[in-house]
């Protein structure tokens, strides 16, 4: 388990002090695992398990001016540069897994796995964005559930 407390401003050309986009104030992770040797009749074959949890502070955003944005149709999103990251979103949390069978040789190790990354595909929040085609102000979110299957020889 691995904690953080943090704090992440800086100073822009106004001498003003804000917070940066990645001062979630804190980051806490937990990792664990295990592996089980298999039987007589998978002589030489490891049969593993992880999971890996993150919970932190969410990113934080700069408010968009819906109705400067309105009025620019086309040019994207306007911001309200004063209040840079002055809204904190919720907290982001991912759970990933792995479940792996590796087989050691004398002159080789080959492994297979699967891992699944945001296992609870959480839809956590990456940030905000002005629509024009829709004029209103959407949430685009981070990547959801990721399996990834891969196999590895070692040398």
């Amino acid at each position: 388990m691995a904690t953080s407390l943090y704090d992440s401003k800086y100073k822009g050309s106004d001498k003003v002090e804000r917070n940066t986009r990645f001062n979630g104030n804190y980051g806490v992770t937990l990792t664990g695992g295990k592996e089980i040797v298999t039987g007589a009749k998978w002589k030489n074959r490891v049969l593993g398990f992880n999971l890996k949890t993150i919970y932190r502070g969410g990113f934080r955003g700069t408010p968009v001016d819906l109705q400067a944005s309105q009025a620019l149709p086309g040019q994207g999103a306007v911001y309200i540069d004063s209040e840079a990251f002055s809204i904190q979103y919720p907290d982001y949390f991912r759970a990933d897994v792995r479940i792996s069978l590796k087989r050691n040789r004398k002159a080789s190790t080959q492994t297979l796995a699967l891992d699944i990354q945001n296992v609870t595909n959480r839809k956590n929040i990456y940030g905000k964005f002005y629509d024009s085609e829709s004029g209103k102000i959407k949430t685009y979110y981070q990547t959801s559930l990721i399996p990834i299957l891969s196999y590895k020889i070692e040398f």
